[in-house]
């Protein structure tokens, strides 16, 4: 995976703390105390210090080595933190070739940790149509909806030449369904029809991505 340190300092920090902001009260440093250092090649010796005090792993913020946490029981998701572990996708949810999205066939490119109330898989965003609410190189946690659609919540949608994220909304063609798009700039709302819809994801949560 081709990501940043950045990138890892906000996974790690937001499974276990939520948010950076609450990590840095809880380690009695100033909010700011990563703002300093973001732009920077490499994590500073002063933050990786301070993430291992944390109990964050600083081999995976340097260089992506598992595991994340230096508590074994936080990795195996069965310490009171309440992890699971979950495989993460980067299929390209805006377009382009297009499998199933079946474990079969696509693998994951890692597996994370999440709270155990997500989906049972996660997802890296590609593109802006749904900013501000999913972003660009966010990560959305996905499952497979048990129940009829909910209008009104937003899906990941497999299509035979394409998979978005959207909100999706009924049509007055009860065999079409409107996809909905956050950000008004572009192509906000379009219909498709109910029988080219090969798959359907529920999004239960998301990662911001401190990067962007």
């Amino acid at each position: 995976m081709n990501d940043l340190w950045q990138d890892r300092l906000h996974l790690s920090v937001k499974k276990k703390f939520h948010s950076v902001s609450n990590m840095a009260s809880k380690m009695g440093v100033s909010k700011t105390f990563f703002g300093r250092y973001i732009k920077e090649e490499k994590p500073p010796v002063r933050a990786l210090l301070l993430l291992e005090k944390a109990g964050i792993n600083p081999e995976y913020i340097k260089n992506g080595t598992l595991p994340i946490f230096l508590n074994e029981d936080e990795v195996q998701g069965n310490s009171a933190y309440g992890f699971k572990k979950v495989p993460l996708y980067d299929i390209g949810a805006t377009g382009g070739d297009v499998h199933l999205f079946n474990d079969d066939n696509e693998a994951p490119i890692e597996t994370i940790s999440l709270p155990a109330n997500s989906g049972d898989r996660a997802i890296l965003v590609h593109g802006d149509s749904m900013h501000p609410v999913y972003s660009n190189g966010d990560i959305i946690t996905i499952e497979r909806p048990s129940t009829d659609i909910l209008f009104g919540k937003a899906y990941l949608v497999i299509c035979e030449n394409q998979r978005m994220i959207k909100y999706l909304m009924p049509a007055e063609n009860d065999k079409k369904i409107i996809c909905k798009s956050e950000n008004p700039i572009g192509n906000p709302e379009f219909e498709i029809y109910k029988k080219d819809i090969i798959k359907l994801f529920l999004i239960r949560s998301c990662l911001k991505n401190i990067i962007s």
